[in-house]
């Protein structure tokens, strides 16, 4: 699965690993699950803790957070939740135990942004007011993917293969795009 890729290409094994790697002494690992269940409770001298039961697509496991990690937390560890969690695993009474170190929302897996745009048009003045509406909007930090900028001339007389490009690249967001598209002479823009 190309989800199962990114997150290995970041370090973290599948929840049923983690007992072949529990031994004699602790064993440190990222882990990735979504909360089954959360079990919140208190210890003889008052400090917080919790077992949370979490599965991904290799198996269930149940981790132990202690206060520091849940009061961190808060109230983002509920059942449904994707968590990312850094984690110790050591043998004990002929199993294994497994202690948060760390844990956080794990982060969605980023979606690949275009490497460019092109810019269909009839008018010449139009790579001119891109280029100037792209400096302008670089100018004021507005965010977005860097990426190339390329023309397709529609215009009688012109090559259809013909592309112009703006040199160095330039931030290509929604916004951006919807800013070109309504310039006159566009006529269809495109990420590619």
């Amino acid at each position: 699965d190309e989800y199962e890729d990114y997150l290995a290409s970041k370090g973290v094994v599948g929840l049923a690993d983690i007992a072949g790697r529990a031994g004699s002494s602790p064993t440190k690992a990222r882990v990735a699950g979504t909360v089954k269940s959360v079990d919140r409770r208190m210890s003889a001298n008052g400090n917080r803790y919790a077992f949370v039961e979490l599965s991904d697509s290799t198996g269930a496991l149940e981790v132990m957070v202690y206060s520091d990690e849940l009061e961190q937390i808060g109230d983002r560890l509920v059942p449904g939740a994707d968590m990312l969690l850094e984690v110790e695993a050591s043998a004990e009474n002929g199993g294994f135990r497994v202690r948060v170190n760390e844990l956080r929302p794990l982060e969605p897996k980023p979606v690949a942004a275009p490497a460019g745009m092109r810019i269909y048009f009839n008018l010449e003045a139009v790579p001119s007011s891109v280029k100037s509406l792209l400096e302008r909007e670089r100018a004021h930090g507005v965010r977005g993917n860097l990426g190339t900028v390329l023309f397709r001339p529609l215009a009688k007389g012109v090559p259809a293969e013909a592309e112009l490009e703006i040199p160095g690249e330039y931030l290509i967001g929604r916004k951006i795009r919807q800013a070109i598209a309504s310039l006159s002479g566009v006529v269809k823009v495109e990420s590619y």
